[in-house]
């Protein structure tokens, strides 16, 4: 796979157009699990895409947008904008460290930044809102689990890293099939933005 290209050829107003539509898709993609009440996320999608291709402010600001949008509209708690920023952070890492070139690349992404996601959104959950959030579908799971006789911490730590590891991994494999394609419009947009930037 190619590299991303260099924040130096992007004219400013990608750092900002980008991230605004990103985290619009982004929340878009929240919106649709939480309607379904699945106990997803689907809101990294788009920070990941726009990372690689982007870089590290653009999918920071992604995040902000995807989870500031969720957040007003009620479908999630806000102080969780933390661990979409960390996906964008370990996305970051792994690209500057050439560590998603093929797909187990893509993979270990989808592992770590779950594995990191789980904890940190256990903690969160757990010390703010004492294991329930009252608006997300994982709370069904947390309640599922202590019925069967866990404690709410074991509950929230078990439930929160199963669903991040499957919501990352399948966040990374959306990234890798669309690699591809999103470099190509990435180049196009690209080289119209600076055409038209010389006339």
């Amino acid at each position: 796979m190619t590299q991303p290209f260099k924040k130096s050829t992007f004219p400013i107003w990608f750092v900002f157009v980008v991230p605004l539509a990103g985290g619009l898709a982004g929340a878009g993609l929240g919106t649709l699990v939480h309607q379904l009440q699945l106990p997803l996320y689907l809101d990294s999608i788009l920070t990941i895409v726009v990372t690689i291709h982007f870089g590290l402010l653009p999918g920071l600001l992604t995040a902000l947008v995807t989870n500031g949008i969720l957040s007003i509209t009620g479908q999630v708690l806000f102080p969780f904008v933390c661990c979409n920023a960390l996906t964008a952070i370990i996305t970051w890492l792994f690209m500057r460290r050439g560590w998603i070139d093929d797909l187990g690349g893509y993979v270990w992404l989808g592992v770590t930044t779950g594995v990191a996601n789980g904890f940190i959104g256990s903690v969160l959950a757990y010390i703010i809102y004492s294991g329930v959030t009252s608006v997300h579908g994982i709370d069904r799971l947390v309640m599922g689990l202590i019925a069967t006789g866990q404690s709410v911490l074991t509950a929230v730590f078990w439930s929160g890293m199963a669903t991040n590891m499957v919501d990352k991994l399948v966040s990374a494999m959306v990234a890798y099939l669309t690699y591809d394609r999103v470099a190509r419009w990435v180049r196009q947009a690209n080289g119209l933005a600076h055409s038209d930037g010389q006339n």
